[in-house]
């Protein structure tokens, strides 16, 4: 098994944008080539981040504002970085343009998809727009269908500047505007949350990564490159995000959904039963009243530490 150092001999058809240059590695595995092997961890982290997270918001906050944008938001990360995975890992050495240029159409697709979908999230904290109104669904997947069309046709046609518009440009402006949305929400709310803080650190950090990634090879040599570094800033980033999720979600009891969209439970509750003719039939109808009088159980959900040795945190919902 050897690692070397490559150069960049792949046509640009065929590779997606790399601002990595050739600080990289390449381990030669019986004849196979295996590019960049040390982001292999950090992508799987960030797969098994995105799936269990999306989870956990469907599972613990159903009928929740956010619930569903943020759920999109997770699927979308895990996604998009087991594509990144194979694009700076294996795609050169597989050497089928088609493939290649498909995996790098999801990778820096959802990328940016991801980051208009902050975009969103923001929008959704800060109460301009409900995601748990179907209305708002259709403008949030035109502009993931968007930003995966732009990307398409900037790869085929070969469009130089398209990783500074689409890739970083895209990143920050929309994860800078849910920055400003989220402090105008904490703001509003009186609360501020140490995850939001610890998210933008993380992402700052990765941001700084990308951009310094000549600095980072000459001192840690390629094997942690700016690729490692930013794929482990991200995975931090979102993790910190899933926790700041749960630490500012309002109850459904609080914030119900709009009356013409409402969650089964939520439909349930609020409708009443006609009265049959027949006496048999007749079903005990109870006021929303009597129904707050009852004593109801509380519960709670518990979200895993997301580093060794910290402790779980618990939630209650009344």
């Amino acid at each position: 098994m050897e690692t070397v150092h490559p150069q960049n001999t792949v046509s640009p058809v065929s590779q997606p944008p790399n601002p990595w240059g050739n600080c990289t590695t390449v381990t030669n595995i019986d004849g196979f080539l295996l590019y960049n092997w040390s982001v292999i961890p950090a992508c799987l982290w960030a797969v098994a981040i995105g799936f269990i997270g999306a989870r956990y918001i469907r599972n613990l906050t159903p009928g929740v504002r956010g619930s569903w944008s943020y759920k999109v938001t997770f699927l979308m990360y895990g996604v998009m970085m087991w594509h990144s995975m194979l694009v700076h890992t294996v795609t050169t050495s597989i050497n089928n343009p088609t493939f290649t240029l498909l995996v790098a159409i999801i990778d820096l697709g959802l990328t940016s998809s991801i980051a208009v979908s902050f975009f969103w999230n923001g929008l959704v904290d800060l109460r301009l727009i409900d995601d748990r109104s179907p209305c708002s669904h259709a403008p949030m997947f035109l502009s993931y269908v968007l930003m995966i069309g732009a990307w398409t046709y900037a790869l085929v046609h070969k469009i130089n500047n398209a990783f500074n518009y689409l890739y970083l440009g895209v990143i920050l402006v929309a994860c800078g505007s849910y920055l400003v949305f989220q402090v105008i929400t904490m703001f509003r709310n009186k609360k501020f949350s140490r995850f939001f803080l610890s998210a933008g650190i993380f992402g700052a950090a990765g941001i700084w990564s990308m951009k310094n990634n000549a600095v980072l090879c000459a001192r840690l040599g390629p094997a942690l490159n700016g690729s490692f570094w930013w794929d482990i800033f991200s995975d931090l980033a979102m993790i910190a995000i899933l926790y700041f999720y749960f630490d500012t979600r309002v109850p459904v009891e609080e914030d119900p959904a709009p009356q013409s969209c409402c969650s089964r439970g939520q439909c349930e509750r609020n409708y009443t039963p006609v009265a049959s003719t027949n006496e048999h039939e007749l079903q005990e109808v109870r006021t929303d009243a009597e129904l707050q009088a009852q004593p109801q159980p509380q519960q709670f959900y518990v979200m895993p530490g997301a580093f060794p040795g910290q402790s779980p945190m618990v939630y209650y919902v009344q």
